[in-house]
């Protein structure tokens, strides 16, 4: 668990709504005690959490659009958990075909009372669910290609898909389906952490 201290001065700018942070700590306990069983993340030390985990996924936060998300091959929760405080009017489907990481998930929401989120084992092209996504997120997940091949069902006309990767982006964008297009690629600069962020904004066609 990180010092309380540490944790408010890193998410002092983060937009978080009242009650935020206790969330987020509350977050990193679960995060950190089940990792210990269930390998969730390489990342051991809650104090690391910090910056490559939760400042990693909201600094994607802005880019966020509509009411309906979807966070693609969520593993533990990233970037959907942090999302999902960040913005409790927005509703997020974090989706996994892994059943520990889904158990987990589903705890996490229990125990944090996130009633904005539901949790869905499933693998990508098999989950059909009655209304699209106005965001899909992945975070270091798979080729921009595969995941709309894969996923692309899920984002509605005109929405968008936020690929974060931390390396160069290029050479997996030029060949994208023809109903899709790159809009942007940001540089994501992390407080804390000593790596590339690149995120991929991809819109589909209306």
């Amino acid at each position: 668990m990180p010092q309380p201290t540490v944790l408010k001065t890193a998410l002092s700018g983060a937009g978080l709504p009242p009650g935020g942070e206790e969330k987020i700590a509350a977050y990193l306990e679960l995060l950190q005690k089940w990792n210990r069983t269930y390998n969730l993340t390489a990342v051991r030390d809650a104090q690391e959490m910090i910056p490559r985990h939760i400042l990693d996924s909201l600094a994607i936060a802005d880019y966020v659009e509509g009411n309906n998300v979807a966070d693609l091959g969520t593993g533990a929760g990233l970037p959907g958990i942090p999302l999902a405080i960040r913005y409790p009017q927005r509703r997020f489907v974090l989706l996994d075909s892994n059943r520990k990481k889904t158990l987990f998930l589903n705890n996490v929401v229990r125990e944090l009372s996130l009633p904005n989120v539901e949790i869905v084992r499933s693998r990508l092209e098999e989950y059909h669910p009655a209304h699209s996504f106005d965001t899909l997120t992945a975070r270091a997940l798979a080729s921009a290609g595969d995941i709309i091949r894969r996923a692309g069902h899920l984002c509605k006309p005109g929405g968008c898909l936020l690929l974060m990767k931390s390396w160069q982006l290029e050479q997996e964008l030029v060949q994208l389906p023809p109903d899709y297009s790159v809009e942007n690629i940001v540089d994501l600069h992390i407080p804390g952490l000593n790596a590339l962020r690149r995120l991929a904004i991809i819109r589909k066609g209306s």
